[in-house]
């Protein structure tokens, strides 16, 4: 009896042919697993034939059924052992084949940084976008850690450049185009340089009859040198 429930096994029949003759003993093992922390153990024997006089149990050889090596991985049929079967925390490091766990093996947060060597992570291991500016140190990034022309006039805030940063960093144009002329004489000139560029260069024709100017404008994208 566990924990006020019975389990019964199955029948086990002995007849008086198989013993040796008067006095003789018929010996038969039940296995049972008892945890440490079971109480109101008991084990009984009922409906046995009446013609057997005495019955005897030799408590003192009841033992856990873990201890008794009888079931071998060859008993096992390949895949039958479910997710059911195994006890939590059964599974150690060394029963781990190296480079078995997967990604969707891994809990959501399960990973910190304690389980992560020192230099560990590629940049190959990094997924597109992952890396977010509150992962980046300060100072950490540089000039040479910035692809060509990837900065853009809408990455920069405004009055953060100043002439000194251009002295010592150094910037230069490129992709440079003309508009063409934008007005015509005796007419307003509201020419604004299109998507990200920055105004480098102005042509104007004059006329004297007219006493006006035609304006053409060059525009240019920027990066550091």
């Amino acid at each position: 009896m566990r924990g006020g429930t019975w389990n019964t096994f199955a029948p086990v029949s002995i007849v008086p042919s198989e013993f040796g003759g008067n006095n003789s003993w018929k010996e038969f093992v039940i296995y049972c697993d008892f945890a440490p922390d079971d109480e109101d153990q008991f084990l009984g024997v009922e409906n046995f034939t009446p013609s057997i006089t005495d019955l005897y149990i030799d408590y003192a050889r009841v033992a856990p059924l873990s201890s008794v090596p009888f079931i071998t991985s060859e008993q096992i049929v390949d895949g039958t052992i479910q997710n059911v079967d195994i006890k939590n925390s059964a599974i150690q490091g060394g029963k781990l084949a190296d480079r078995t766990i997967t990604g969707n093996k891994i809990a959501t947060g399960s990973i910190t940084g304690n389980e992560i060597s020192d230099g560990s992570i590629g940049t190959a291991d990094l997924g597109n976008s992952s890396v977010t500016n509150s992962k980046l140190a300060d100072n950490s990034v540089t000039g040479n850690k910035i692809a060509n022309g990837s900065i853009s006039g809408a990455d920069i805030a405004n009055d953060t450049i100043t002439s000194q940063h251009i002295t010592q960093i150094g910037i230069q144009t490129f992709n440079c185009t003309w508009s063409g002329y934008v007005n015509n004489f005796d007419a307003v000139v509201n020419y604004t340089c299109p998507g990200d560029k920055v105004l480098k260069g102005v042509y104007s024709t004059h006329d004297n009859g007219r006493e006006d100017r035609r304006f053409n404008f060059q525009c240019c994208s920027m990066r550091l040198k």
